[in-house]
This record gives structure tokens, sequence and C-alpha cells, in this order.
């Protein structure tokens, strides 16, 4: 039965990537992306429950006036809860969610002066800064949502490879990074 689910799942994800107001010059469509899933106690026996956890991304664009992304959660509720309700037993037996983690996403107008502060620092090393979105969760989005000061990500190395099993920053990265940064407080604290 968690097959369904997970199929709506699937198709919510599909549709939503066809929407254009949720198109993003930076990011992907929204997501929702099964993580883990847990059931049964032994190979020749049907589960008698299942758990699945997704784990659920959204855009900035979708935050509603609370500051959450509670109407997304809602529409995937709603979603799958509609597309299973032709399965006998799983209209008799819906699925139960928990949405113990709302990971708010955030983001920073190209043109404001942090990102123009980053870009001209990166460049003062002889690195290429360059704006694009990223689709996963990171410190700055808590930074700008909640405590309202405007982040950006900003480092060294090829974000391709974080949180891989060979991950490493080259030193020379590194070390022209640092400077980078330097420069950026120091500036932004009118310092130089």
């Amino acid at each position: 039965k968690v097959l369904r689910v997970l199929g709506a799942r699937q198709r919510l994800r599909e549709e939503w990537a066809a929407r254009p107001e949720l198109r993003h010059k930076y990011l992907h469509a929204p997501n929702v992306l099964p993580t883990l899933v847990r059931g049964g106690e032994w190979m020749v026996t049907y589960p008698a429950s299942c758990e699945a956890t997704l784990s659920l991304q959204y855009l900035p664009t979708q935050v509603d006036e609370a500051g959450t992304g509670q109407a997304v959660f809602d529409e995937v509720e709603r979603y799958v809860r509609e597309a299973v309700a032709a399965d006998g037993w799983l209209a008799g037996h819906p699925p139960e969610w928990e949405w113990p983690c709302d990971i708010v996403p955030a983001e920073v107008p190209d043109d404001h002066p942090v990102v123009t502060a980053a870009l001209e620092a990166a460049a003062a090393v002889g690195r290429r800064g360059r704006i694009s979105g990223l689709d996963s969760w990171h410190d700055a989005a808590v930074f700008t949502r909640v405590a309202a000061t405007p982040t950006v990500s900003f480092g060294p190395g090829d974000l391709a490879r974080a949180h891989t099993v060979d991950e490493c920053v080259p030193v020379d990265d590194l070390v022209d990074h640092a400077a980078a940064v330097a420069l950026v407080l120091l500036r932004w604290c009118g310092v130089a």
C-alpha cells in the first residue's frame, strides 16, 4: 500500500514541475522525496504497517503569511488522500501525517548589498563568484527567515562534491575564500 502513496507523491512532484507559477530562476520545482521507508518484520510476510519519511522542499514563494510551509503540507496531504481514495483499504486506513520540522526556504535579492559584497570580494581575490540557488537546507535560510538578516552561502570548492564520500576543498580555494570573507567583513564594516 505504501507504493500507492509513494506513487501519488511522484505524480504530485511531476505536477509541481509542470506548473508555471512554481518556476524559479535558480531553484528546481518543489520536491517531496522519500528518504526512509520502514515496514515488515520478516522477508516472507506482508508488513502489518509501513512508515515513510519524506523530505519536503518548497520554494520561497510558497511560504505563507505566517512564515511557514503549512499550505504546502496541506497540499501534499490532500493530493495523496484523493489519489488513494479509490483503494478500499487505504480509504478506510488513510495515511497519517506528521510534519515535525518545517525547513522554511529563503532567498536574498540578486541586487542586495550582501550579494554584491560577496561577488566583489571573490573578484578581488581572482575568483569568479556566481549567483545560484541551493535546493537543500542550509544555515543561511535560518538567518534570513528567523533573524531577518539577509544571508548568503559563500564558500570555496565545488558544491557538487559537498557531503559526498570524497568531499574535499583544494587548499588554494580555501585560502582565497578566507581572504574574500575577510574582505567582505572589512568592507561591510567600513574599514576597507
